[in-house]
């Protein structure tokens, strides 16, 4: 089996986005609703889809629409240019927003895709070079084999 290279960034990315995916699916089984009956005083839970609330499952769409294009913009197998770090950080803030203004309904179940796009968001201004250095060549180290100390021409 053959594992593909994702670039750390994406990874994040792409954990980011399948979660934001998980916790839709979280709001539309669970029972996030209450509903009392003043006549009887009875209590009924309900969610989402059975209370016709489809405003609500439009609005809870938006965190899946921002990580997804974060994830499009940023590439797979390279680190992330200026327009896919300014993406990420924008979506970023957006989702920020939306749970600020959410997290008494339900906010909260976005909060692991946050964490992974704060993730990627970060590491994506960490700066990565190749490889430097004669220790990082693609033999390897030369010790023990005169690569050692070079000397300077003193003349």
């Amino acid at each position: 089996m053959r594992v593909t290279k994702w670039d750390r960034i994406y990874l994040f990315m792409f954990a980011a986005t399948a979660l934001a995916v998980v916790g839709f699916i979280v709001l539309l089984v669970a029972p996030t609703l209450e509903v009392i009956n003043l006549e009887t005083g009875e209590i009924s839970h309900r969610t989402l889809l059975s209370n016709g609330q489809s405003g609500l499952l439009l609005l809870y769409l938006l965190p899946i629409f921002l990580a997804g294009s974060a994830l499009l913009a940023s590439p797979r197998r390279n680190q992330p240019d200026k327009a896919s770090k300014i993406n990420i950080w924008l979506s970023l803030a957006a989702l920020y927003l939306f749970i600020g203004l959410q997290i008494q309904y339900a906010g909260i179940v976005y909060v692991p895709a946050v964490i992974m796009m704060t993730a990627a968001a970060v590491g994506s201004m960490v700066s990565r070079k190749g490889r430097q250095g004669f220790a990082s060549s693609e033999t390897g180290s030369k010790s023990g084999r005169g690569g050692g100390k070079r000397r300077r021409n003193k003349g």
